[in-house]
């Protein structure tokens, strides 16, 4: 059987109508999501003046504690500083939220945001559809942080290395 001009002409439309709709049409832009090594943001928000200031506060209570020999404030800032210390452990070593450590540099962030045209920033994306792209932001917010060189260069390195498993770190100890 000999396909007849008609069947021709369809299959040709059904197969060049799309090809020249798509080609004619230009695609949407992707959005962009900015993503981030948390571990890299605990390491600049440790070595940062906003986590020093913090500490020096910290360091004021507890010698006013101390000196009005307020054992029940000696304690609860102890066990605050404790509390504290391990998170920064499961944030700088892990994979662990980090928001209370981006709060600082909130303003900023919203800026980045806007300069390199992202539509969010998340410390990750476990799936995205095609038309998104992420975009590892993680060296623009550290330079937030204001850090030396040597923050960098820890940045750097802990970067390299795989994160270590939380539970890992739970069983560590406070002794670290």
């Amino acid at each position: 059987m000999k396909p007849t001009l008609t069947t021709l002409a369809l299959v040709a439309a059904i197969t060049l109508i799309p090809a020249l709709t798509l080609t004619g049409q230009q695609q949407p832009d992707p959005i962009r999501i900015g993503v981030y090594d948390n571990r890299a943001i605990a390491i600049a928000y440790a070595a940062s003046e906003s986590h020093n200031q913090m500490l020096a506060e910290v360091r004021e209570q507890y010698e006013k504690a101390k000196a009005d020999d307020n054992k029940q404030q000696i304690r609860a800032i102890g066990q605050r500083m404790q509390t504290h210390q391990e998170a920064m452990h499961f944030q700088g070593f892990g994979r662990a939220p980090v928001n209370d450590l981006l709060e600082p540099i909130h303003d900023d962030l919203r800026q980045l945001a806007a300069d390199l045209d992202l539509a969010a920033i998340t410390r990750e994306c476990d799936v995205t559809a095609a038309n998104v792209e992420t975009v590892d932001i993680t060296e623009q917010i550290v330079e937030l942080y204001n850090p030396s060189e040597r923050t960098r260069n820890t940045v750097a390195s802990v970067r390299k290395a795989d994160p270590i498993p939380l539970t890992t770190i739970a069983h560590m100890g406070h002794n670290h």
